[in-house]
């Protein structure tokens, strides 16, 4: 697997979470204006999540999937 389909396979469920929560936060109702910076705070959380996934990507690793599986 070269290092630019890692790159791309470890952003995948960054962005599909992030796509998945830009649609939750156009679509939702919201009891208090506090509630509106949750969508936010998972979004980063998701990142944060998957970074190992993202480093063992940018550093070529050579156990990336197993990385990956992991995280996800």
């Amino acid at each position: 697997m070269t290092i630019t389909t890692k790159k791309a396979f470890a952003y995948v469920p960054v962005a599909f979470f992030w796509a998945l929560d830009w649609w939750a936060f156009t679509t939702g109702s919201y009891a208090s204006e506090k509630d509106k910076v949750l969508p936010f705070l998972f979004a980063v959380l998701v990142f944060l999540y998957m970074l190992p996934a993202i480093i063992a990507a940018h550093r070529d690793h050579s156990h990336f999937l197993s990385v990956w599986f992991v995280d996800l």
